[in-house]
């Protein structure tokens, strides 16, 4: 599928659009259950909020999408899952204030 291409060519799966919907909103109103599923797999965010304060559950309940949709955010709700990005995390004060005294220009 186009969206698995996208997805391991490194897309972000968290994009807004300027309504502040992600592609899992977009596979939502396509009633795309098998998108839904891979964008979960992929780390989309299942708490994000769109311009009219919806989630992408609330969105599949509000317009109606087919029970698979609803059914595959729910599973990816109660499903523990390990966000890569977790383990990115920027670096704490302290640690930004250990590397201040390394490298030229310390003294100054």
């Amino acid at each position: 599928a186009l969206a698995e291409v996208l997805l391991r060519a490194g897309a972000d799966v968290n994009s807004q659009n300027k309504v502040r919907e992600t592609p899992l909103f977009a596979a939502v109103f396509a009633n795309s259950a098998p998108v839904v599923e891979l964008l979960c797999e992929y780390g989309a965010t299942l708490d994000a909020v769109n311009d009219e304060g919806q989630t992408p559950l609330q969105y599949a309940e509000s317009c109606h999408a087919d029970a698979s949709v609803v059914n595959a955010l729910k599973r990816a709700i109660k499903s523990p899952r390990v966000n890569p990005a977790m383990f990115m995390l920027p670096p704490t004060p302290s640690e930004s204030a250990e590397g201040e005294g390394e490298g030229a220009g310390a003294d100054a």
